[in-house]
């Protein structure tokens, strides 16, 4: 063991008997860990967390993935990237600029990242040249993350650079590691069939695997198959179900608009009700502000109070600005409640 090395001495520690005061030390050593921008050490502090939330509790927890973040640490960085509740255009853009930043810097993950959002104009305008460039360089350094958006560019020709032979073999390589991004790019390319040759037996069969590996997209894809005759052993709306249940709130939210917008689940508002539930209390705000707006019937009352001013109240908080106007109304009317005289 390096006495160089935080997350080993960590690891020593808690394999064996250990005291209050040995606990203390973890707890020294895992800051020790993030200041010394060591990857990993915030999966090392949640496993902690689990074992001992009275050492690690909530607020030093914050305060460490806090600073990892601002250390630029790879893992910190794609928490934020793909957390749901990370909203609003200012927020977005700072966490581009941190992760732009760290990409220049330090490289590593932080490049796959910065591809990743200027792929899917996360904080910045959308530029397909932009993320190849960034997932080149990140694969240049050996980060593997960069693979499926390098595919996904080159099967599309987005970036000026079409090679659908060659994303698929980056796809395949990938599928056959168990990653399901890639099983469900290559399951939609295959089912397609506009840039690879068509086969939607084999096609299916990587859409599958995806869903079995909880991957949403792939599932809401099987059950958009399935309803158009596609015969096929899974049950989409039982798989989003488990995923819904397990805290997956994208998958949540599919559900909510199935039971609220579909002609075949339409009747049953109780159940939409119930998945946006789970999406909230996963942190969504899509489920939170589509709750809200649900319980108020696209209407402000005086009388709004407990769990709707508290989702209110919560998806203003983590920058839902959709919801800003509805919070300002009911404070208004609760504050001309409380002023009007009565009749006493």
């Amino acid at each position: 063991m390096s006495a160089d090395d935080p997350l080993a001495m960590i690891d020593e520690i808690m394999q064996n008997d250990h005291t209050v005061d040995d606990l203390q030390r973890v707890r020294a050593l895992i800051q020790m860990a993030v200041e010394s921008r060591i990857q990993g050490s915030l999966d090392a502090l949640d496993d902690l967390a689990e074992l001992h939330p009275d050492v690690f509790d909530p607020a030093f927890c914050a305060g460490l993935e806090q600073r990892g973040f601002e250390l630029g640490i790879d893992d910190a960085l794609a928490r934020r990237v793909y957390d749901p509740t990370v909203m609003g255009e200012e927020g977005q853009r700072e966490l581009f600029e941190k992760v732009l930043e760290t990409a220049e810097r330090y490289g590593g993950m932080a490049l796959s990242l910065a591809a990743a959002m200027y792929m899917d104009g996360l904080g910045t305008e959308r530029d397909p040249a932009k993320a190849m460039e960034y997932a080149r360089r990140a694969k240049a350094a050996g980060n593997a993350g960069a693979d499926s958006i390098i595919a996904e560019l080159l099967l599309s020709g987005e970036a000026g650079e079409k090679d659908p032979a060659e994303a698929v073999s980056i796809l395949t390589d990938l599928a056959l590691d168990g990653d399901a991004t890639a099983m469900y790019d290559l399951g939609r390319a295959l089912i397609a069939g506009t840039e690879v040759e068509r086969d939607e037996s084999k096609g299916l069969d990587y859409l599958l695997s995806a869903s079995e590996a909880g991957y949403v997209p792939a599932v809401v894809m099987c059950l958009d198959l399935k309803r158009s005759g596609t015969p096929m052993d899974l049950d989409p709306v039982k798989r989003l179900d488990e995923l819904a249940r397990e805290g997956q709130s994208e998958a949540a939210i599919h559900l909510a608009q199935l039971y609220v917008e579909d002609d075949e689940y339409n009747s049953d508002t109780a159940k939409a009700e119930e998945y946006l539930r789970m999406g909230a209390e996963a942190g969504s705000f899509g489920c939170i502000e589509e709750l809200v707006y649900r319980i108020a019937d696209d209407t402000v009352k005086e009388e709004y109070e407990g769990e709707l001013y508290d989702l209110i109240r919560f998806g203003v908080a983590i920058g839902d600005e959709d919801l800003n106007d509805l919070l300002a109304q009911i404070e208004e009317d609760r504050k001309k409640a409380a002023d009007v005289p009565s009749d006493d």
